[in-house]
């Protein structure tokens, strides 16, 4: 796994994450305290995602471990989710997942 280049960055995305979403998780929506949420990457590294902003919500840890491996759009297809405002974001991040993905595979990089 791929390591964050210091604590000091991975703690001011942390923090920008989570006052641009309120404190919530991206895939429940249910509002947590800051120490509580993990930053999740919505294409894992073992499917060849980075650390990149772009690359990078905050999730709970039920949400976070449920999701393992899979892409974002996988993991939604597995999950019955039918919050309107879940499945617009979802939207969004899926054109970034598959911006993200495109790019991966034509060995470009994302940043």
């Amino acid at each position: 796994m791929a390591k964050w280049k210091n604590s000091a960055v991975k703690q001011m995305r942390k923090r920008q994450l989570a006052k641009e979403h309120g404190y919530k998780c991206f895939y429940c929506k249910t509002k947590f305290a800051y120490s509580v949420l993990i930053i999740e990457h919505i294409v894992p590294f073992s499917r060849g995602g980075t650390n990149d902003m772009n690359n990078t919500i905050l999730a709970c840890d039920s949400c976070n471990s449920s999701k393992h491996n899979q892409l974002i759009e996988e993991w939604f297809e597995r999950n019955d989710f039918r919050v309107a405002s879940l499945y617009r974001e979802y939207r969004y991040r899926k054109t970034i997942s598959n911006t993200l993905r495109k790019m991966i595979d034509s060995g470009k990089s994302a940043t």
